[in-house]
């Protein structure tokens, strides 16, 4: 009887019968086929691989009110966003930018200057409610004492800030008080007057003491809408409609917060055309007295000392007679009827 010859099974690794195939989950390791090794690291809750290792997750970034995330910070959002003041298509540049050395300082630090020959076509932009304007100069020059000699527009934007367009031509404003104006409409003629060394248009977004805030122009997104010296800024801003009617800005609640005093919603604090102004809140200090002043132009402040209720509450109608309007002051009192600090700004409100 014949015996059976048994060949074992790898026959494949005979020379000459070709090359070794190793199956699903397993590799070649010296002729052999072995098993893959299981990455079996599973990193539990709270924690994320790395590597090799498991590490403790960072937590998200969570920014308080007012602020947004930009990389690993939280910075303040109270810039005020606006369109580029020239029409859409038109190039601008930048002569002095935010921080400006020659005159961008003090209450203008977030000024923009744009140059522009005379005559060049100034768009609105934002939408709001024309508050002040003067074009019956044509002097200017190149020093701080010419300051006062420029022809210039303000307008209201409703929710306390106001636009400012300032150095514009003799006779260059195309809107009147009261007006209301939309996003990239035809507003005014650039011009030479009062401090300037050259054409140009000087905007500044300010808040209702006057001081400027920061500018971001939705036309410069791929610079986070900052406008800088050194190359032509294109202007998108087309003329659209307001999403909603302006109106005249109220005071903020907080406005008089440094002086210890919340006001009331809706206290005017742009333009008011009674002879009483409705002013009202509560007061924080401890001696429960709240001081209100007013001062109209070129005249001392007139003030008025009065209890408040035993929550801090107030009521008063301020004497507002005085064309032409005049500064406004609330903060809470001491027991003489004097404020606890001073202060170096006040806010404007108009008297048609």
């Amino acid at each position: 009887m014949r015996a059976l010859l048994l060949l074992p099974l790898l026959a494949a690794t005979v020379a000459g019968c070709g090359k070794l195939t190793c199956g699903t989950g397993t590799t070649e390791v010296d002729g052999e086929c072995v098993g893959e090794a299981v990455d079996a690291l599973m990193c539990g809750p709270g924690t994320v691989r790395v590597g090799d290792a498991c590490e403790v997750e960072e937590p998200p970034i969570l920014c308080g009110e007012g602020t947004i995330l930009r990389g690993t910070e939280c910075i303040a959002v109270d810039a005020s966003w606006a369109w580029l003041p020239v029409p859409a298509g038109t190039d601008a540049e930048v002569s002095q930018g935010h921080h400006g050395n020659f005159s961008h300082n003090g209450s203008s630090i977030h000024a923009v200057d744009l140059r522009m020959p005379e005559g060049s076509e100034v768009v609105a932009a934002r939408g709001g409610v024309v508050l002040q304007l003067r074009e019956d100069s044509n002097t200017g020059c190149g020093e701080p004492e010419c300051s006062d000699q420029a022809n210039y527009l303000v307008i209201d934007h409703g929710d306390g800030t106001l636009g400012r367009y300032w150095h514009l031509q003799q006779g260059g404003v195309l809107v009147d008080f009261g007006d209301v104006v939309e996003p990239g409409q035809s507003i005014a003629r650039s011009g030479n007057t009062g401090w300037s060394t050259g054409p140009h248009l000087h905007f500044e977004v300010v808040d209702l003491f006057r001081q400027s805030m920061p500018i971001r122009f939705h036309d410069l997104e791929d610079t986070g809408g900052v406008a800088f010296a050194g190359r032509p800024l294109r202007s998108q801003n087309s003329r659209t409609a307001n999403e909603t009617t302006p109106g005249w800005s109220d005071c903020p609640r907080d406005l008089f917060a440094f002086m210890g005093v919340f006001l009331d919603e809706g206290v005017p604090c742009t333009v008011w055309d009674q002879d009483l102004l409705p002013v009202g809140g509560v007061q924080y200090g401890d001696d429960g007295q709240v001081m209100v002043g007013v001062k109209p132009s070129g005249e001392a402040w007139d003030y008025s000392c009065l209890a408040t209720d035993g929550t801090g509450r107030f009521d008063v109608d301020v004497e507002f007679a005085t064309s032409g309007g005049a500064f406004l002051m609330v903060g809470q009192a001491d027991d003489d009827c004097t404020f606890g600090q001073g202060w170096a700004h006040s806010p404007w409100i108009i008297r048609p």
